[in-house]
């Protein structure tokens, strides 16, 4: 049985600790990640993590910084007086920027590293399935590129390094005793709930194309806080179990198959499993595991698979790492204010599993199953309707009053502009809409305008909504397109507008519907 957890408090920052074979390892964490930023401030949290270490001496031990989705950690590893050193530097390097004190041109230098970093929060198939649940707000801007960094000044920094990087928002955690020495010289201020500001957009069950190579299915599930979230770890087990032996093994159609899950809000999560395979069979696998889902929901864990499931917990309960993992855990569960599930719990909640959990865990898998399918998986005479699992994700348009229309223009026409193409715009918003399809904003909807010069053809628009759908037009297919264009200048607040860079243009045919994808 692991160690129990050792808890005390370092200047007002709460500190876990359990003893773990190697050096020492120091984890300072801090509840605010990209789900706290918006889409025109996303990139602040990890510019600043950048400035915390950038501002330090050169440190010659392991050290690294990371944000995620909901918190953000620093963490130390080495002898425990550089360990203790490196922390402190880097809470006295926060609170110096919380102050104001941070150099411009350092700042610009860490926007230029985190550009060539080019790194997300999370893996790109799962945030592209955040981005299509959630659209480009909370959450979802997992799936999201900072496209405004560059406007993100000291002032932005300061205001934000003040509200979330502060000793009341922050934990410690070390894989033994807390090294003599140590000062977390954070500033005063609050604990920042996780938000709860998650919404689901679109229609489910559906489908969309894939930026990636892997087939990525996702629902909702219960959330940290349930005493199911357990089931998380047996269904993963088994469907990795099945998959394996059904459909690598037997079939030879797939690699290998992950699950992850992540919390949502307040009863509510996201289980996302990313198969690797090839991408004509992906189509045959999704409807395969669908069909493996949906026997563990209908009929549970065999009881064979769940006393493999208790073994292997039991013996990665005497690893010595347990005890350091259930400080951690502790942590962050103390941090984002969620029930703690030490080893122990989890071994006890798996011990006395149900059929009944397995079936409430996936009761809203196909009422909230979406389905992404790599590009080259999709027939080209694929139903634009139908699709090819389930009918592909679409937007929903908002109910507009009917605003100044411009028509298809005859520089349209032979650009391949269909007949019926209307674009309008309003008091109450934007919309386009072309061969019987309509996409529609109201101006509050409208994330940002992504402006841009389609070589030959002329300026182009790309009107990123909050739900994470594009309307893209060029202003050369409409009758007064430039006056249209300027129109949208005018209705959309400047710090939502930006220039894609040089080179990313395109020209010709009009697009299709299709999901934003600003990570392309």
């Amino acid at each position: 049985m692991a160690e129990a957890v050792n808890r005390t408090e370092i200047d007002g920052v709460p500190v876990f600790w359990a003893n773990a074979p190697g050096a020492l390892t120091g984890l300072l964490t801090f509840r605010v990640g990209v789900r706290d930023e918006t889409f025109e401030t996303l990139g602040l949290t990890h510019l600043l993590e950048h400035l915390a270490f950038s501002r330090l001496p050169p440190i010659t031990h392991e050290h690294n910084g990371r944000v995620e989705l909901g918190v953000t950690t620093f963490s130390a590893t080495g002898r425990p007086e550089s360990v203790a050193k490196t922390l402190t530097d880097i809470c006295v390097s926060l609170a110096a920027v919380a102050a104001g004190d941070l150099d411009p041109g350092l700042l610009e230098t860490e926007k230029g590293v985190i550009d060539a970093e080019g790194g997300m929060p999370v893996a790109p198939a799962y945030g592209e399935a955040l981005v299509h649940r959630y659209g480009l707000r909370g959450i979802g801007l997992a799936g999201a590129s900072p496209n405004f960094m560059d406007r993100i000044g000291p002032q932005d920094l300061a205001a934000h390094a003040a509200r979330y990087f502060t000793r009341a928002n922050a934990v410690v955690t070390f894989t033994g005793p807390p090294p003599p020495g140590l000062r977390l010289p954070l500033p005063d201020g609050e604990r920042r709930p996780v938000p709860d500001d998650a919404e689901p957009t679109g229609i489910r069950p559906a489908e969309y194309v894939s930026g990636t190579d892997q087939l990525v299915l996702s629902f909702e599930a219960p959330g940290a806080d349930s005493p199911l979230s357990y089931v998380q770890g047996i269904l993963a087990h088994t469907l990795q179990r099945r998959a394996h032996a059904t459909l690598r093994r037997t079939a030879g159609l797939i690699y290998d198959l992950d699950v992850v899950s992540t919390a949502i809000g307040p009863g509510r999560g996201v289980t996302l499993i990313t198969v690797n395979l090839k991408p004509a069979n992906a189509v045959r696998v999704a409807h395969e595991i669908l069909s493996l889902l949906r026997r563990l929901r209908d009929e549970g864990v065999t009881a064979e698979e769940l006393d493999e499931a208790i073994g292997t917990t039991s013996d990665s309960g005497q690893n010595p790492g347990t005890a350091a993992e259930d400080a951690q855990d502790a942590a962050i569960s103390h941090l984002v204010q969620l029930p703690e599930w030490p080893h122990a719990a989890y071994l006890a909640a798996l011990e006395s599993h149900t059929p009944a959990d397995m079936a409430d865990f996936l009761s809203r898998l196909d009422e909230t199953l979406l389905v992404g399918l790599p590009e080259d998986a999709i027939p080209t005479d694929a139903n634009e309707s139908t699709g090819v699992v389930f009918p592909p994700l679409r937007h929903v348009p908002a109910d507009l009053p009917p605003g100044t229309g411009h028509k298809r223009s005859l520089i349209g026409v032979f650009a391949g502009v269909p007949r019926d193409a209307r674009l309008e715009i309003g008091d109450a918003g934007v919309a386009f809409s072309a061969e019987g399809e309509r996409e529609a904003y109201r101006w509050a909807d409208v994330a940002a305008i992504e402006w841009g010069d389609a070589e030959e053809a002329g300026e182009s628009a790309t009107i990123i909504g909050r739900d994470g759908f594009q309307i893209h037009v060029l202003a050369v297919w409409f009758r007064r397109g430039r006056e249209a264009f300027a129109d949208l200048r005018r209705r959309v607040p400047q710090r939502l507008q930006y220039h894609e860079e040089a080179g990313n243009g395109t020209a010709g045919e009009p697009e299709a519907e299709r999901a934003a994808s600003p990570a392309d």
